[in-house]
């Protein structure tokens, strides 16, 4: 076939005949691809699917309102007329449904599909920036895509990028630690939605367990949903792998003889977090409490008393008057419950928080990297207890 000519603004190119234009690639989920040669670095697509597929039955694993919110908002007169672009972050760990979200998100949005997996040295911004149509653009694991002091700065204008052609775009980003560039975090312009995936509901524990379990185990079932209440976090993937244990044994172990690699949770915390405060700033923190609190009221109590309710927060985090005074820097201070499988904190210790920096002082302050903003925070210790339950107290079975 001849090959055909192409106009760009009175410059006349061949191509090969065999082209077809389009203006959009149509529906369908693509991945952004680069030719492996050297003389070729152009960034296209190659469609992989219609739509993204699910095996077996759609679980709502996350908030139940956020696609409503999304489309609500997409197809707003506001975003509509100003076209506007809109940036979703999904985080937590693996296997905690942040992806199986994802794709429910851009299945329901009805637009082509762009996955990015890689940043192309920097080559995927102008790409994105050249797409004339609209579409949601999903970028799975966007700390290891985009790294920090990499290429994080290229995410960030390409997010930030002026739409064109009326074409607006729909960021899906998800992510196992938010090791992103900070400056996406601090606008909603960017980042409008940002959903911490966390364990899952019992609802959805025991409606997996029922659909998953073989029948002839039904009476196991609530021996499983005990052990999974012991866990330390739940995933997808840790209820697949205890279900298929039972499936295969006919057994559920007893939680002191067990054989699985799964993170039993066997003790938890009461602290009390100093938010936007380091272990340096301890001696402040223990000279306002000297100073401030009576010797015939726990530090906990007291703790507790000075916090002022947030109408709407259940407590969970609150101003400070007292310590924001004397420390600016303190941003909030707030109880909170943190768990581990280890009867003590150690340095490097693992809790559900973080990774331990500095382990408790004789009066039981201590300071950890918080495991999604990978801040430092300052906090104290104020209680323990043993056999936590995630969702509640276990219900003491006997295996």
């Amino acid at each position: 076939m001849a090959n055909k000519w192409i106009n760009e603004g009175g410059f006349w190119s061949q191509v090969d005949g065999n082209v077809v234009l389009h203006l959009t690639p149509g529906p369908g989920v693509y991945q952004v691809v680069q030719p492996r040669y050297p003389q070729d670095r152009t960034i296209g697509l190659i469609k992989v699917c219609e739509k993204f597929e699910f095996p077996g039955k759609v679980y709502q694993i996350g908030p139940e309102k956020l696609l409503d919110r999304i489309k609500k908002v997409w197809d707003s007169d506001i975003f509509e007329t100003e076209k506007k672009s809109l940036g979703v972050i999904l985080n937590g760990l693996k296997g905690s449904g942040k992806t199986w979200m994802a794709k429910q998100i851009s299945n329901e949005m009805d637009m082509p599909v762009l996955l990015v997996s890689d940043s192309f040295e920097g080559g995927i911004l102008n790409f994105i920036q050249s797409i004339g149509f609209s579409c949601t653009i999903l970028v799975d694991e966007a700390e290891k895509t985009f790294k920090l002091g990499d290429d994080d700065d290229v995410l960030l204008r390409m997010i930030d990028s002026a739409t064109s052609n009326n074409a607006r775009h729909l960021f899906i980003l998800t992510t196992n630690t938010l090791d992103v560039n900070p400056n996406l975090l601090g606008r909603t312009g960017r980042i409008r939605y940002l959903v911490n995936f966390k364990n899952l509901p019992e609802k959805i524990v025991s409606e997996y367990v029922s659909d998953n379990l073989n029948p002839k185990y039904a009476d196991l079932k609530e021996k499983i949903m005990d052990k999974v209440n012991l866990l330390e976090y739940n995933s997808i993937d840790l209820l697949k792998s205890i279900i298929e244990e039972v499936n295969i044994t006919g057994e559920v172990d007893n939680p002191d003889e067990e054989l699985m690699n799964i993170p039993l949770c066997r003790y938890a915390w009461d602290i009390f977090k100093f938010e936007g405060l380091t272990w340096s700033d301890l001696p402040k923190v223990k000279k306002i409490i000297n100073e401030n609190k009576p010797e015939d009221v726990s530090l906990k109590d007291w703790l507790n008393q000075i916090q002022e309710s947030t109408e709407g927060s259940n407590n969970e985090k609150v101003n400070s008057d007292l310590f924001e005074d004397e420390i600016y820097e303190c941003n909030y201070c707030y109880g909170q419950k943190v768990t581990s499988r280890y009867s003590h904190i150690w340095k490097d210790c693992e809790l559900s928080c973080g990774t331990v920096l500095m382990e408790p002082d004789k009066d039981m302050f201590f300071s950890y990297i918080d495991m999604y903003s990978k801040d430092e925070v300052l906090a104290v210790i104020l209680g323990q207890k043993s056999n936590p339950g995630l969702y509640g107290s276990h219900s003491g079975l006997v295996y």
